[in-house]
C-alpha cells in the first residue's frame, strides 16, 4: 500500500470517529434538553367571573397565558363541567389539570339581568278565578328558567266585583331579580242568554308545565346553607293551576367558612350537633375506653382536651376539610397549645364514616391505629363526631 492510500484511509477513520463524535454529543444535548427542563409553572387565575347565560370557559380563560390541552373539573358539583351550562348564579370551585400540573380557582357566576316580562289584559265574567300567569303573553329570562310569578299585592287576585282593575305582576328569576309590568283586568257579567247561542268554551287542556322555585339561605360559621322548595305545576289553557309536585334541595356553600376556635368556645352542644352525633360520641368513648383498659390502659381526659377534639371535627365539617391541616393553614396541634393542652406527644385519627361500629372496628383492626390506641404513654383521649350536609366527620386525639 503507496503512502498516498495509507493517508487517504487514515482520512476516513478520522472522519468516521468526528462524525460518531458528534453525534453521540447530538444525542446527548437533546437528552439534556429532555430530562432536565422542567414543566415551568403557569399563571393561574384565583377567580373566573362570568355571567348567566354567557358560554362556558376554556381552560385559557383560567390563565395568564394561552393553555391548548388539560381538563376542568368541580370540587362539589357532581355534573360534568363539559356539559354544565351558564344558567344559575354562584361560586364553585374547580380544579384544572394541565399535563402533570394541577391548579385551583374559582368560577363565579353572575346574574343582574331582570326577566323580560310581555303581559295582556284580560277579560272575564265575575265568577271566573284568574292567576298571575293568566296576564302573562310572554315571560324569558337570561338563565332559560321558567319565571316565578306573583301579585304586587295580595287583593289583586281577589276581585270578584263587576268593574275593571289595574292589577300588577311581579316576575323574579332564582337569583332574585325582578321585573314589574301592569295590565288592566275587566270582570263583566255573567251572561244570562240561552247557552245553545253561546260557542262551545275550548275544552280545559294542559298547553304547559312550570315550575317555582323559592330559596331560604341561612349562615353557619360562614357557611351558606341553601334551602330550594321546588313546585311543579301544570298550566291548562284557561290559565288555572294543578300543583303536581313539590321537593326540596339543600346545597352547603362552604367557600365563605370563616369560624375560629373563639367562635367555637360560644356555641352550645346542642345548637350544633345532631342528637344521633351526641349519642355515637358517648358510645364510641365508652368502646374506646374499656377496649384500652381490657390491655391494661387507664384512659383519662381533661375539658380542654375535650374542646380540642370538638373544634377540630366542627371545623372539619363546617369548611368541608378533611385533613390535618387546619382551615386556616396550620398543623392540627395548634389547636392544643391554643387551649393550652399539655402535651409532650399527641396523635391525631381522622376517619369518615356514618356508622359507629364500623368507625369502631377501624380503629381496633387498623395495625397503626391499633398502636395508637394500645401506647401506654397516651393516657388521655377523646374523639368526637360531626355530620354536616349527610357527611360524618371523626377526630380522635391522644395526649401523654
Amino acid at each position: 500500500m503507496s503512502i498516498i492510500e495509507v493517508e487517504v484511509k487514515m482520512k476516513k477513520i478520522l472522519s468516521g470517529i468526528l462524525i460518531s463524535i458528534f453525534i453521540l454529543m447530538l444525542i446527548g444535548g437533546v437528552s439534556y434538553l429532555v430530562f432536565s427542563i422542567k414543566p415551568k409553572n403557569l399563571n393561574s387565575k384565583k377567580e373566573l367571573v362570568r355571567n348567566v347565560g354567557e358560554e362556558v370557559p376554556s381552560i385559557s380563560d383560567f390563565f395568564e397565558e394561552p393553555v391548548e390541552n388539560g381538563t376542568i373539573e368541580f370540587l362539589q358539583e357532581k355534573e360534568r363541567f363539559e356539559l354544565v351550562k351558564l344558567n344559575k348564579a354562584g361560586s364553585f370551585e374547580v380544579k384544572i389539570q394541565t399535563g402533570k400540573k394541577e391548579y385551583f380557582s374559582k368560577l363565579t357566576v353572575l346574574d343582574n339581568d331582570s326577566p323580560i316580562l310581555k303581559l295582556k289584559d284580560l277579560t272575564l265574567t265575575a265568577e271566573e278565578k284568574y292567576l298571575p300567569i293568566s296576564f302573562v303573553e310572554s315571560c324569558t329570562d337570561n338563565s332559560k328558567e321558567d319565571c316565578l310569578l306573583s301579585f304586587k299585592e295580595e287583593n289583586m287576585g281577589s276581585f270578584k266585583d263587576v268593574g275593571e282593575y289595574e292589577v300588577e305582576i311581579i316576575a323574579r328569576d332564582s337569583s332574585g331579580n325582578e321585573t314589574q309590568a301592569k295590565a288592566k283586568l275587566n270582570l263583566t257579567k255573567k251572561n244570562s242568554s240561552s247557552s245553545s247561542n253561546q260557542p262551545t268554551p275550548p275544552k280545559k287542556q294542559i298547553i304547559k308545565y312550570t315550575e317555582e322555585k323559592s330559596t331560604k339561605d341561612k349562615y353557619q360559621f360562614g357557611t351558606k346553607i341553601s334551602t330550594i322548595t321546588t313546585i311543579g305545576y301544570n298550566v291548562f289553557n284557561d290559565g288555572s293551576l294543578e300543583k303536581v309536585s313539590e321537593k326540596t334541595d339543600t346545597i352547603y356553600d362552604y367557600s365563605g367558612y370563616n369560624a375560629t376556635t373563639d367562635t367555637y368556645r360560644n356555641y352550645n352542644d346542642d345548637d350544633i350537633l345532631l342528637p344521633s352525633d351526641q349519642t355515637d360520641i358517648k358510645k364510641i368513648i365508652e368502646k374506646i375506653a374499656t377496649y384500652r383498659a381490657t390491655n391494661g390502659i387507664i384512659s383519662t381526659s381533661n375539658e380542654n382536651l375535650i374542646l380540642s377534639t370538638m373544634v377540630r371535627a366542627l371545623e372539619i365539617s363546617w369548611s368541608n376539610k378533611f385533613s390535618s391541616t387546619r382551615p386556616n393553614g396550620t398543623s392540627w396541634k395548634t389547636i392544643l397549645s391554643e387551649l393550652e393542652v399539655p402535651y409532650t406527644k399527641a396523635e391525631e385519627i381522622l376517619l369518615q364514616e356514618t356508622d359507629l361500629e364500623t368507625v369502631y372496628n377501624t380503629l381496633i383492626s387498623t395495625k397503626a391505629y391499633q398502636e395508637k390506641l394500645l401506647n401506654n404513654a397516651y393516657t388521655n383521649f377523646w374523639i368526637w363526631k360531626s355530620t354536616v350536609d349527610n357527611k360524618s366527620y371523626w377526630v380522635l386525639i391522644l395526649t401523654d
